[in-house]
């Protein structure tokens, strides 16, 4: 009987050294490449600049008439538009926003036409319809300038 359990335990031993064996040789193999083919551009608007806050300037009306303007975006992807309406009353239109697939221009969402902005460090440039800028970008009394942070 003792005999039975000694061969037993030898065997158990014997089934352990071979299966730790094939796990050693599995760990000996070197690691799998990720590779990225398209990493993502980590340098864009969105993420490296600190765009929330409160902007103010003026921009073209549609009457062709300047307006002071003042912009507020928010973390949660929120904007309020405070224009001049109708006499002294102040007109708020708000809405969300959007970043363009590569993070410089944001498009507000909730206006009619939608504004959009191309975003730069402390400033937001107003865009046109194709993405251009007034007079060719020449024109820097458009650009609304960040007031504080949020």
């Amino acid at each position: 009987m003792p005999l039975i359990y000694i061969s037993l335990l030898l065997m158990g031993f014997t089934g352990l050294h071979a299966c730790g064996g094939q796990q050693t040789a599995d760990r000996d193999e070197a690691p799998p490449r990720i590779t990225v083919e398209n990493p993502p551009d980590m340098h864009d608007a969105a993420i490296s600049l600190d765009y929330t806050g409160i902007y103010k300037g003026v921009l073209p009306g549609v009457d062709g008439v300047d307006q002071e303007v003042e912009l507020e975006l928010t973390w949660e992807m929120n904007f309020t538009l405070k224009t001049p309406g109708s006499g002294s009353a102040e007109k708020a239109r708000t809405g969300f926003y959007s970043f363009q697939k590569h993070g410089a221009i944001i498009t507000l969402i909730g206006v009619d036409p939608p504004h959009r902005f191309f975003v730069g460090e402390n400033y937001l440039v107003p865009l046109d319809a194709a993405g251009h800028t007034p007079a060719g970008g020449r024109d820097a009394r458009h650009a609304l300038k960040k007031q504080k942070s949020r």
